[in-house]
């Protein structure tokens, strides 16, 4: 379905009058079916390998939003990100993210994880904006970083990284995530 006012999350414009100021409006992205444009290559960042794209909505692409992949090219099959991002006041920030054989979630913030709180998503989870819409804007957003309080476990696990594109496609609705190229991890050899 797309966001309602594009122009608001990115201009600050709209009933709002700051940029990404509704939740509600970022699920309506997480919810639209979509296509990345203008994906690029992993590039190394730090630590990590990261590469990104803009979201195709209807056949436009949307301002204020865009697709981030992030790993860690050191641990092979693991530590994979999938986020999407809108922007803020104060910098882009994570609004939905599908983590993959990365550091375990638990979700401990008993003020914002509700029938959640205690639950434990494993390695393999997703931070679903929906079950943050309880949460003021400006609370969810307020610790630096791509944290999210919420996750929910994925079951089963991926069992490689082009079924993880699969799962997570499906879960982020974007058409095309299994055009995003292999992470540079080191290729395994083979003895035979």
């Amino acid at each position: 379905m797309g966001i309602t006012n594009p122009a608001a999350l990115a201009t600050g414009a709209g009933e709002e009058g700051v940029k990404g100021k509704d939740l509600g409006e970022l699920v309506k992205v997480l919810e639209a079916p979509k296509r990345l444009s203008g994906l690029g290559k992993w590039k190394p960042i730090n630590q990590k390998a990261e590469t990104g794209a803009g979201l195709e909505i209807r056949g436009v692409v949307e301002i204020g939003v865009s697709f981030r992949a992030q790993c860690n090219p050191a641990l092979p099959e693991e530590n994979v990100s999938l986020m999407l991002f809108t922007e803020t006041e104060a910098r882009p920030r994570c609004f939905s993210r599908i983590d993959w054989r990365g550091s375990k979630h638990d979700n401990t913030n008993k003020a914002l994880t509700g029938k959640y709180w205690g639950q434990s998503a494993g390695r393999t989870h997703f931070h679903d904006p929906r079950l943050h819409l309880h949460i003021d804007f400006k609370t969810l957003f307020a610790t630096p970083g791509v944290d999210l309080p919420i996750a929910t476990e994925i079951l089963p696990e991926p069992s490689s990284f082009q079924l993880l594109l699969a799962e997570s496609a499906i879960l982020l609705r974007i058409d095309n995530l299994g055009e995003l190229p292999d992470p540079p991890w080191p290729a395994t050899r083979s003895l035979f």
